[in-house]
């Protein structure tokens, strides 16, 4: 495991994308940036599935 400083910097790389589409601007959804691998691991060491997050749990 890297030391926290770069688990920080690794972390707080990820990003929740709020997403419109040309065809129809008055809809929007929530993209989850996708982890880098060490992202991926550290993520899943507490046992969160990325893939799972809900944005209404989340700051913001």
């Amino acid at each position: 495991m890297p030391d926290l400083r770069i688990l920080l910097e690794h972390l707080g790389s990820l990003t929740l994308n709020q997403v419109t589409l040309p065809q129809d601007d008055q809809r929007a959804f929530q993209l989850l940036s996708r982890p880098t691998p060490l992202q991926a691991k550290e993520v899943a060491l507490p046992g969160v599935d990325p893939d799972r997050l809900d944005s209404s749990t989340t700051a913001g």
